[in-house]
């Protein structure tokens, strides 16, 4: 019996399937279409975007919406690209922090350069994403509850889908079951 714990880009998605003589039988299904590895990339763009505007002492969302459309979308796609980046480097084992840079793209009404320089730890990044997992883990216990699998009837969790790669879903995956 294994549980298939997907946290893709876009969904968490869980599975309970049952290997019998070479078949799979799904037995049940849960998860969240709204939660996803997209979440967790709002959320570190959102504490960059805080904690540059506090170094800049300026509203990093006004600044952002003010720049011209090309500039904006620029910036946008440069910035979601180091974002993702940065999730991925603190996915590495070895990796206890990363800094998300983004220079070039922002300028006030003055014309002064905005840049974005914002070291984010593995220490932050994991209490900052702590309740997203902690939502797939109780997500996990509704499904086996709804099809009467106790966790000690799962032989194996498998995890698919990059989020599934960060190590704070490891870690409490493990202390949990």
């Amino acid at each position: 019996i294994f549980l298939v714990y997907d946290f893709g880009g876009g969904t968490f998605d869980l599975s309970v399937l049952v290997a019998s003589g070479g078949s799979f039988i799904e037995s049940g299904t849960g998860g969240d279409r709204w939660l996803g590895g997209d979440d967790i990339d709002r959320l570190v763009s959102e504490y960059v975007l805080t904690e540059a505007g506090k170094a800049n002492n300026i509203d990093m969302h006004k600044l952002i919406e003010s720049q011209g459309e090309k500039k904006k979308y620029a910036f946008q796609g440069e910035f979601k690209n180091e974002v993702e980046s940065a999730k991925k480097l603190l996915s590495q084992p070895n990796t206890d922090s990363v800094t998300i840079s983004v220079f070039g793209f922002l300028e006030t009404e003055d014309g002064d350069d905005i840049d974005i320089e914002v070291t984010l730890t593995r220490d932050t990044f994991e209490s900052m994403i702590r309740p997203l997992v902690q939502r797939t883990i109780d997500l996990i216990d509704e499904l086996l509850e709804k099809t009467a699998y106790p966790i000690d009837s799962i032989d194996n969790i498998l995890l698919v889908g990059g989020s599934s790669c960060i190590p704070l879903v490891r870690n409490m995956l493990s202390e949990k079951y």
